[in-house]
């Protein structure tokens, strides 16, 4: 690994798994694809933030569609499916479709 300068550091952006996915029974069987889709979904928290995405009871809502996941994790939309569904079934996703056949 090469020395980083200081005006380089902002390069290095990280995106942050919880540690719970790799402690807890409840979540060790979760896929590795369901669980970076989870941290791409922390990430963008922030961003849901700065543009004061927020419902009437003040949840954080996001908008990030299953094709983008898929390009970016360079994943089939199949296995996209599978691991937004293993993160439903596990309460750490709740999804509303926005317009027709739209998510």
């Amino acid at each position: 690994m090469e020395i980083i300068k200081k005006n380089e550091v902002m390069q290095y952006q990280f995106y942050s798994v919880p540690k719970i996915f790799f402690v807890d029974e409840k979540y060790k069987k979760i896929s590795l694809e369901a669980k970076i889709i989870y941290a791409f979904l922390l990430d963008r928290l922030s961003l849901s933030q700065k543009n004061n995405w927020f419902n009437e009871q003040e949840q954080v809502y996001l908008i990030f569609k299953r094709k983008e996941i898929s390009e970016l994790l360079g994943i089939s939309a199949k296995t996209t499916i599978n691991a937004i569904k293993e993160l439903k079934e596990c309460d750490l996703l709740y999804e509303e479709r926005q317009g027709l056949r739209k998510t």
